[in-house]
């Protein structure tokens, strides 16, 4: 499995780094499920999903602003910019519906399934992440270019 996750490209390594993060602490909440306070576990699940579909948006438009074609140049970018609002609403959407859940559960008729600040705290470990997974990658990137596969000659190691 290490092998899989290093051969990963950054963004890859972060999105499943997101997951497992995801994933772990939700499996911590989920004993809250015997006590009867379930909005806990799933406040953090709504808002984790949401991070990972703003993840995945951001990480295929930011690819598609690369493109060589012209053409497919421009209508990336304006997906890309599109792809930020939608980012925005989403997050948006998120945090209004958890905060209607616990502040106004009336307005959907007795629905508290989430919890705002679980939800909030959901949405919050994609900038952890994908910070400390730049700074590692920083830390290891070799000093040689990228697209070098010479080894360098006896001159060049002095």
């Amino acid at each position: 499995m290490a092998k899989w996750f290093q051969k990963l490209p950054m963004n890859r390594k972060a999105l499943f780094i997101m997951a497992v993060v995801a994933l772990v602490v939700f499996a911590g909440l989920c004993p809250l499920f015997f006590f009867h306070l379930w909005t806990y576990p799933l406040g953090w699940l709504l808002g984790s999903i949401a991070e990972l579909l703003a993840y995945l948006s951001l990480m295929y438009f930011s690819d598609s602003l690369f493109k060589k074609n012209d053409a497919q140049r421009t209508l990336s970018t304006v997906m890309a910019a599109g792809s930020a609002s939608l980012r925005i609403l989403l997050y948006a959407a998120v945090l209004v519906i958890a905060g209607i859940c616990t502040f106004k559960p009336e307005w959907f008729h007795g629905f508290d399934a989430f919890n705002f600040y679980t939800t909030a705290a959901g949405l919050l470990p994609m900038l952890a992440v994908i910070f400390f997974t730049q700074l590692y990658e920083i830390k290891h990137v070799s000093s040689t270019p990228q697209g070098s596969d010479t080894k360098p000659t006896e001159g060049e190691r002095k």
